[in-house]
């Protein structure tokens, strides 16, 4: 309620459109959650945020392509994004391309070297190697 109030008086605020699209995609309702977030990156092209968060609609939909796009976009947008790195290489290693999942969750550690979640990744993929090897 406080959004769509705050939406009639700031009707061209990015923020405004993201935080309803996120809230709409909480609640299940895709059309709305959609509308909010390309909203909301068509007045403020360079929200890497709402990129990412258009990726992990589409990923909780399988629509592999498409999660790609978006999280590679919001890397495109904003390159130091470590979690836009993460998203991606966990897309490709649920997919069986751990060359490339490597290349990503290396990327977020160069980012920020004391980042745990790709390093739990890298040191899960690395025991997943050798037991298959």
């Amino acid at each position: 309620a406080y959004y769509k109030i705050a939406l009639s008086y700031q009707s061209n605020n990015p923020l405004i459109h993201y935080n309803i699209g996120i809230a709409y995609d909480n609640v299940g309702n895709d059309e709305k959650a959609l509308a909010h977030l390309e909203r909301c990156i068509a007045i403020e092209p360079k929200h890497y945020k709402a990129y990412n968060a258009l990726g992990s609609f589409y990923i909780k939909r399988n629509n592999l392509k498409q999660a790609e796009y978006y999280w590679r976009k919001a890397i495109d947008v904003n390159p130091q994004f470590k979690e836009g790195y993460v998203n991606v290489g966990s897309l490709y290693a649920n997919v069986g391309l751990t060359d490339q999942a490597r290349y990503f969750w290396q990327k977020a550690l160069e980012i920020d070297p004391n980042y745990e979640t790709p390093k739990k990744h890298l040191q899960s993929l690395e025991k997943m190697l050798k037991i298959q090897n």
